[in-house]
C-alpha cells in the first residue's frame, strides 16, 4: 500500500438517490406520508435529518395507533 496526493473524492450521491429521498425532498410543508415497518422509518429518520441539515426542510413524526409512524413535513 502506498500514500497518493492529489486524487479527487467523488461526492457522496449513496444516500440521494434512494425512492425515500426521492419522496421527502417533494413534499410540501403540510405533506405527510405513513410508514409502516420500523426498519423503513430508521431510513427514513436518517434521511430526514440529512435534508434538514443540508436543505433545510425540516419533518416531525408521531407514532399512530396501529403502530405505524406518521410523518410530516413542517418547513
Amino acid at each position: 500500500m502506498k500514500i497518493e496526493r492529489g486524487i479527487p473524492l467523488p461526492e457522496d450521491t449513496a444516500q440521494r438517490k434512494g425512492n425515500h429521498a426521492t419522496i421527502l425532498r417533494r413534499m410540501l410543508v403540510g405533506d405527510s406520508i405513513l410508514v409502516l415497518h420500523p426498519s423503513t422509518m430508521n431510513r427514513v429518520a436518517v434521511m430526514c435529518a440529512y435534508l434538514k441539515e443540508k436543505e433545510g426542510k425540516r419533518f416531525t413524526r408521531r407514532k399512530q395507533p396501529d403502530g405505524a409512524v406518521r410523518v410530516w413535513r413542517t418547513d
